[in-house]
């Protein structure tokens, strides 16, 4: 990629002397490379053990919610991604914790977590109904949205949408609600 950018310049300063050119690229492919054990939602099973990758260490964000009374303030602490080698279940020593471990620790936020759940009577989940929807699927409701909003008549459903624009493919989440899922919680943690 480097030698076609310094071959492109060239063939601008040739073509052009006395011309400046401004070249824009698109590295967003770049953002989807994580090293293998970055701090990342979709490397981790919600359950500890089985396959999934093993995991950086981290700090507990000292932005999480304030404990409640009484109860422990996990802010700031060493987070292992893994058990301990000399933990009480042999069976896992050393395996990976798993996100729902992983956010217990995160003592404040998985109260908060619980609570909204109960609030709302939700089950605790890895991933709820408007995050495992494509962004084609989101897409199309939006623009449905505005049909409905600006006064059209007929307007398409959404999966007719989706139907003539192709299969929808899987997005990351986008809900309006935060602290809708585990994936959506633990994602919004400072150090995911």
């Amino acid at each position: 990629m480097i030698n076609q950018l310094k071959h492109t310049i060239k063939v601008f300063d040739h073509t052009h002397p006395d011309r400046v050119a401004i070249f824009v690229f698109d590295w967003s492919s770049a953002h989807e490379g994580f090293v293998e054990n970055a701090l990342n939602v979709h490397y981790m099973n919600v359950n500890p053990g089985n396959k999934q990758r093993w995991l950086c260490d981290t700090v507990i964000p000292f932005s999480n919610p304030d404990p409640a009374p009484g109860e422990e303030d996990t802010r700031g602490q060493v987070q292992k991604m893994c058990f301990l080698d000399d933990h009480h279940k042999p069976e896992l020593r050393g395996k990976p914790k798993g996100m729902k471990i992983v956010l217990q620790e995160h003592k404040s936020v998985w109260d908060k977590y619980t609570a909204l759940c109960n609030e709302c009577g939700a089950t605790v989940v890895r991933k709820c109904t408007p995050c495992t929807k494509s962004q084609s699927h989101k897409d199309a409701e939006c623009r449905i949205m505005l049909a409905e909003a600006a006064g059209q008549e007929g307007a398409p459903s959404a999966e007719d949408v989706i139907d003539a624009h192709g299969a929808p493919s899987v997005a990351p989440p986008t809900s309006d609600d935060e602290w809708c899922c585990m994936e959506c919680v633990l994602s919004l943690q400072e150090d995911f």
